[in-house]
């Protein structure tokens, strides 16, 4: 793994697995679900003392396939957490991080492998013939709201209904089953990684 070129799939989801393999005392391996075309969505939980529950904090990266920066700047942190973690100490003792680097793992290998501009997950809801659902436009707060289409075939169409995709409706059972617990989650853009890690811990 490293930082100088853009990964796929199967190399982002080995290094999650190795890093829990390495750093057991601080991370705990999750598969929360399998996207439409069946990939893992798999995800670490980074913490100090993880038998003590804490605030916790959701990130993910990768909703839209074509923005390959998001799941290269997620793995990054999760390296940086853990390789680094006593520089992290005043977060990892008092939160637990739950990581997701890849939240579209279908649209990502399909933006790698037929159409770097892919954006939409790769479900197909049998309308019109197009494929896939803007995972971004598809929770339950403000489904079919503005900056969404009702076009199957637009690249912001807001799916069927609400959560129609398995990539969102895992994580929205994750975190609901957990709800309690939760301060705030972020979704990982290039744009917004410094904005959302200030926002949450300082």
């Amino acid at each position: 793994m490293n930082w100088y070129q853009y990964h796929r799939f199967n190399t982002i989801n080995s290094f999650i697995t190795c890093l829990a393999a390495e750093y057991p005392d601080k991370a705990t391996l999750f598969s929360i679900g399998k996207s439409w075309e069946g990939r893992d969505l798999t995800l670490l939980r980074i913490t100090n003392n993880p038998k003590i529950a804490k605030t916790s904090v959701w990130i993910d990266g990768g909703i839209h396939a074509r923005e390959w920066a998001s799941p290269s700047a997620v793995t990054y942190m999760m390296q940086e957490f853990l390789e680094n973690s006593d520089n992290y100490k005043h977060i990892l003792d008092n939160y637990d991080l739950y990581i997701l680097p890849l939240s579209n793992p279908d649209g990502y290998e399909y933006s790698h492998t037929k159409d770097r501009l892919w954006r939409k997950t790769r479900s197909n809801h049998k309308r019109f013939g197009c494929v896939g659902v803007d995972p971004n436009r598809n929770w339950g707060y403000h489904w079919g709201g503005q900056g969404a289409s009702g076009d199957p075939c637009d690249e912001t169409y807001y799916g069927p209904k609400a959560f129609s995709e398995p990539e969102t409706n895992a994580i929205k059972n994750f975190i609901m089953a957990r709800k309690g617990t939760f301060r705030v989650s972020c979704n990982i853009t290039f744009q917004s990684f410094f904005k959302c890690l200030y926002f949450v811990f300082y």
